[in-house]
């Protein structure tokens, strides 16, 4: 029963794997309440909420986690969790950024044709879109998601395989990523659980996190312009517009 105040291996796994749930409570709850989105709407504009979000991700995913990861586990280093240049597969990753970018367009395509619902995206809720809005759009979802694959595929992924073996580890993650999508949808969360066994395998191969970021802006980013493409409410404007 006193295995929370013992030092062992596991224990400080344990601490690290409720540090990063905390995190991540803390994250959705924060960027999902409503109240508060709509002040920043009101306050600052439409834009305020999607730069708020990613922001606030890139803190506690791709600061906070680490840190705690350093100091329960000093003999780590960021290289070593992945942050670093990938060891080849280069071909593999490349084809499935260029495949799943395409997966995602053509998903949207379908939802267009189909006059149905395109959900929560693109997250910049503005009618008018400038070439600046592309780049804020493409930026900070690049932020976000190095952050967040640094949390998943290196922080978490390293520690769990460092002390429980990388099956079990690669078990515990895909858990943890599909459930944060689960509020996302039932196509998300299904989704989230295979992309993250591949991402997991693909960081393992390569040692580092850099393919798992790439395929997932891919992702995300060609997600968010897609929706704004085909959305009806949604149109590009000149820099005079």
């Amino acid at each position: 029963m006193d295995w929370y105040m013992q030092g062992g291996s596991h224990a400080r796994a344990a601490w690290l794997l409720i540090g990063a749930t905390l995190s991540f409570m803390l994250y959705w709850f924060t960027v999902e309440h409503v109240p508060l989105r709509s002040w920043l709407d009101r306050r600052f504009g439409a834009a305020a909420w999607f730069i708020g979000n990613k922001l606030l991700g890139t803190i506690l995913f791709g600061v906070a986690v680490p840190m705690l990861s350093l100091i329960l586990y000093p003999s780590l280093n960021l290289a070593m969790m992945g942050l670093r240049r990938p060891s080849g597969h280069w071909p593999l990753a490349i084809s499935l950024t260029v495949l799943l970018a395409f997966a995602s367009w053509n998903k949207n395509r379908k939802i267009a044709r189909s006059h149905g619902d395109f959900g929560r995206y693109p997250e910049i809720r503005l009618s008018e879109w400038k070439v600046r809005t592309i780049v804020l759009h493409v930026s900070l979802w690049s932020l976000y998601l190095l952050a967040y694959e640094f949390m998943f595929r290196g922080v978490l992924l390293t520690v769990c395989t460092e002390t429980m073996g990388f099956p079990l580890a690669v078990g515990i993650n895909v858990a943890i990523y599909g459930l944060a999508h689960v509020p996302k949808g039932v196509q998300e969360a299904v989704g989230a659980v295979v992309l993250g066994y591949v991402l997991c395998i693909l960081t393992q191969a390569s040692g580092s996190v850099c393919f798992a970021w790439l395929i997932h802006c891919a992702l995300a980013i060609v997600n968010g312009l897609s929706a704004f493409h085909y959305r009806s409410d949604m149109h590009l404007v000149g820099r005079k517009g």
